[in-house]
């Protein structure tokens, strides 16, 4: 058995409430308690919502997480190739029109070590660099 306790309500809310109950066929004091413990969750529930955000945030970035760092190993390795194929024709079209003997092999591997320089620059430091290597 239940404590009980009396509640005032003006007339109006009294009215609803019978109406209500009478429709869905329960007592009024029933349909108040579903109303009170309806209440009582939205307030537990608002209260426990960081706790909630925090939980889904981590489920989330454990489950992108790998993803992300697989995109990030590519977009790496892409621009690394894009950055040493240009230094690669660079200097290609250079010892074409300038001297005619080249090996591809040690073009290619300079080229890649300017690469990995030209990605520790910031933007000046970029357009210096080009302007010196096509000047070279």
């Amino acid at each position: 058995m239940g404590i009980k306790r009396s509640v005032d309500l003006n007339e109006e809310t009294y009215q609803a409430l019978k109406k209500l109950s009478a429709s869905q066929h329960i007592t009024t004091s029933a349909l108040i308690r579903q109303y009170i413990e309806k209440g009582m969750l939205v307030d537990k529930t608002s209260a426990d919502i960081d706790f909630i955000r925090k939980n889904i945030r981590e489920e989330i970035d454990n489950s992108v997480k790998g993803y992300f760092n697989r995109i990030i190993r590519l977009h790496v390795k892409v621009g690394l190739m894009t950055i040493s194929m240009c230094y690669f024709t660079a200097k290609l079209l250079y010892s074409v029109k300038f001297k005619g003997d080249f090996n591809l092999d040690e073009m290619m591997e300079d080229a890649r070590g300017n690469a990995l320089s030209y990605l520790k620059f910031n933007d000046k430091e970029i357009e210096e660099e080009m302007l010196r290597y096509l000047h070279h």
